[in-house]
C-alpha cells in the first residue's frame, strides 16, 4: 500500500475522531427533529386556520330591509348567505302586520312601527315567510328567502 498511511483505531487520533462524527450525528438529529417540530407545528396552524375559515361562515352577518305594505313585504335582499341575518322591518302599511320567518317572529305593528328580528341561518335552502295575521299571507303576505353557502 503505497502513499496510504494506515490508521491506528486506538489511538488518541481515532478516539477524537470517533467524538467528532458523534457529535456531527448528535447535531443533524438535533436539526432533525427541530424541523421536524416546525413542520408540525406549521400543519397544526393550517389546521387551525381551516377551521376557523369553516366557523366564519357562521359569523357572517348580513342587513337585510324589509318593507311591509298592506299585503305584501319587499324585502332588499332575497338571497343571503349562511350565518346570522338581521332583519330590519319596518310597516309601511296602513294595517297592523307582522313578519315571521323560520320559526322566529317580530311582535306585531302598527303603521309606521318597526324592529329588527335577529336569525341565523346553518343551512343552506329556501325559507319561506310569512305575515301571520289572519288573511294576509292568503292574499300575498308571503315569500321565499333563499340561503346559500
Amino acid at each position: 500500500m503505497q502513499g496510504f498511511i494506515r490508521a491506528n483505531r486506538s489511538g488518541p487520533l481515532a478516539t477524537e475522531a470517533r467524538s467528532l462524527v458523534s457529535s456531527t450525528n448528535t447535531k443533524d438529529r438535533t436539526l432533525k427533529c427541530a424541523l421536524s417540530l416546525a413542520v408540525l407545528g406549521l400543519v397544526a396552524l393550517l389546521i387551525a386556520a381551516g377551521s376557523a375559515a369553516s366557523n366564519q361562515e357562521f359569523a357572517t352577518t348580513t342587513k337585510v330591509n324589509v318593507t311591509m305594505t298592506d299585503y305584501a313585504f319587499a324585502l332588499s335582499k332575497k338571497t343571503v348567505r349562511t350565518g346570522t341575518v338581521i332583519f330590519q322591518v319596518v310597516n309601511k302599511g296602513e294595517v297592523v302586520h307582522d313578519f315571521k320567518i323560520a320559526r322566529k317572529k317580530t311582535p306585531i305593528y302598527e303603521a309606521g312601527q318597526g324592529g329588527a328580528l335577529r336569525v341565523v341561518f346553518k343551512n343552506i335552502g329556501r325559507y319561506p315567510f310569512i305575515c301571520t295575521i289572519p288573511g294576509h299571507a292568503a292574499i300575498g303576505m308571503k315569500g321565499v328567502l333563499k340561503v346559500v353557502r
